[in-house]
Parts: structure tokens; C-alpha cells; sequence
């Protein structure tokens, strides 16, 4: 929970060295965790480096999404949109949802 409290009230500078240290590749096994509430707080965590990675990439790719993908966080994303609670489920398409807008929006941004 540490990392994902640090994560989510983070400043730019502060999650973006998080990012570096590797915090992506330390959150994204946590999605698989059986407590609901850690996987809501690193769905939070994940989204705000998400975000965080789009505001750094000044127009360019966001380095994050990669992180992502490399520590195999898009398939447990996907996993989790069959989740057994729906409310899981419902914060994940959530997340989803609004990548896939960002994507539109700048196709650069999100592959």
C-alpha cells in the first residue's frame, strides 16, 4: 500500500522518479493480489503514473505505457475485466475507457 499511496499523492517530480526506480514493474504482480482493496489501490496508483507519464511525454509517447505492457500489466488488466467482483471490474473498464479516449484523442500517446 505504500507504494501506491506514494503514487497516487504524488507530485510530477516525485512520481516521475518513482517511475524510474521502477515502481510500474513492483505494482503491476499486485493486480493478481485477492484483496480487492489493494487491487483498487493499485489501479489508482498505476493510473496516476499513467497520467503522470502523459503529462511528462510533452506531446511524445508516454514511456509509462510501455512499463506497463513490459511488466505484463495490459494482460492482467484484462483479466481483471472478468473479475468476480464487479466493482473490479467496473473501475478497470473505467480506466479502460478513459485511456482509450486519451488514444483517440493522440494516438502518439497510447499504442
Amino acid at each position: 500500500y505504500a507504494l501506491c499511496n506514494a503514487c497516487s499523492g504524488a507530485s510530477q517530480q516525485t512520481l516521475s522518479g518513482l517511475v524510474y526506480h521502477g515502481v510500474v514493474g513492483s505494482l503491476c504482480p499486485l493486480l493478481s493480489a485477492p484483496d480487492v482493496e489493494l487491487i483498487f489501490a493499485v489501479l489508482e496508483a498505476l493510473g496516476a503514473a499513467l497520467e503522470g507519464g502523459e503529462a511528462g511525454a510533452n506531446g511524445g509517447d508516454n514511456r509509462v505505457v510501455q512499463l506497463v505492457e513490459e511488466a505484463g500489466g495490459c494482460e492482467q488488466l484484462e483479466a481483471l475485466q472478468m473479475h468476480e467482483n464487479p466493482d473490479v471490474y467496473a473501475k478497470v473498464r473505467h480506466r479502460d475507457a478513459s485511456t482509450r479516449h486519451r488514444a483517440l484523442a493522440d494516438p502518439r500517446r497510447v499504442p
